[in-house]
């Protein structure tokens, strides 16, 4: 899948020349390079880096949900459930609008900050809203965030509403990045990502002893 991704664009690329390409950047090989020099830029510097990119995305949202299912003891549990989608996509929404990319993305991009910042914050209020009595009903946690995720939403709405309608180009820019756009530029931007979700996976790991505990309690009540 990825050499298959790789292949694609404005530049189409066999996958014969993808391998070798690859293979001789490794220095380990040495196919003849029977090819236009410019496709090493294209797979090497532009495509690659996005590619592997979206690959640490999907590993991150797959140990995500299985996290989210754990812990609510239901397979069929998501971040929709609990609210962290609405609460992430407010908080981008709310960086869209007051142009802070604008002014400070070229030192540090706040969308994907104030997106964190959002999901958490919607993770703890539903937490917080559905715990009673020292305790914390599954049942109640997801109706809390069935309700939080719709009212979150509706401000979400409200914002995009009553934002000026002459300025689509960041309006688009929003959909484009709640729709999962890849923002991936380069090497050095993938070694960052690569650097939080493998920390973020490493942690994960040690939540696994806790999640199969959860998993035999929900298996012995129905015994």
């Amino acid at each position: 899948m990825i050499l298959t991704s790789v292949s694609f664009g404005s530049v189409s690329i066999p996958i014969i020349t993808i391998v070798q390409i690859l293979l001789n950047s490794t220095t380990l090989f040495h196919f003849p390079v029977t090819w236009d020099p410019s496709l090493e830029v294209i797979i090497l510097q532009v495509r690659l880096p996005v590619v592997l990119g979206a690959v640490l995305v999907g590993a991150a949202l797959a140990v995500a949900g299985t996290l989210f299912q754990g812990m609510l003891r239901n397979p069929l549990a998501d971040p929709y459930l609990m609210g962290t989608s609405s609460g992430a996509a407010l908080g981008a929404t709310i960086a869209f609008v007051l142009p802070l990319d604008t002014v400070y993305g070229s030192l540090f991009p706040l969308t994907p900050v104030l997106a964190f910042v959002g999901a958490l914050l919607t993770v703890l209020f539903v937490y917080t809203l559905a715990r009673s009595d020292g305790q914390t009903p599954v049942i109640m946690l997801l109706l809390a965030g069935v309700v939080v995720n719709a009212i979150l939403t509706a401000f979400q709405t409200l914002i995009l509403n009553l934002w000026p309608s002459n300025d689509f180009g960041r309006i688009l820019g929003l959909y484009n990045w709640l729709s999962g756009g890849i923002a991936i530029v380069g090497w050095t931007s993938l070694s960052i990502v690569a650097g939080i979700v493998l920390l973020g996976l490493l942690l994960s790991f040690r939540l696994a002893g806790r999640l199969d505990v959860f998993a035999l309690e929900k298996k012995r009540r129905h015994i």
